[in-house]
């Protein structure tokens, strides 16, 4: 038997209002935590990386591009905040949310960064 997560819905109007009331509208600002190990990236960490964040940013931990990550779903604990392997491009889709994209097509995506606190990663 599997195990499923519930998963938020919303439309991508939805997602860019909450994104611009939580964050403003400039979207590199925009904070996203990897549901496995808790990491806090935004755009402006993959961009520093020399990564394209359309491509990666709420899809793929930013830890994934670390030389060895540590496993998503190996043996050990991942220190939270630390990065890990994980992308919702794989086998497992943890979301926890899931955008309705303008064509119909659905995007599991990481939720937004609620915490008081800062990303120290920008």
């Amino acid at each position: 038997m599997s195990k499923t997560t519930k998963c938020k819905v919303q439309s991508m109007n939805e997602f860019t209002d909450e994104g611009n009331r939580l964050f403003g509208e400039n979207k590199r600002h925009w904070e996203f935590v990897c549901p496995v190990c808790k990491t806090v990236q935004s755009a402006n960490d993959f961009l520093k990386r020399g990564l394209d964040p359309n491509k990666y940013i709420g899809y793929s931990c930013i830890g994934r591009f670390k030389k060895n990550p540590p496993k998503a779903f190996g043996n050990k604990k991942i220190a939270e905040g630390s990065g890990c392997d994980f992308t919702n491009g794989g086998l497992f889709r943890l979301g926890p949310k899931i955008i309705i994209l303008e064509n119909k097509t659905e995007r599991y995506t990481f939720d937004f960064n609620r915490s008081e606190e800062p990303n120290d990663n920008n």
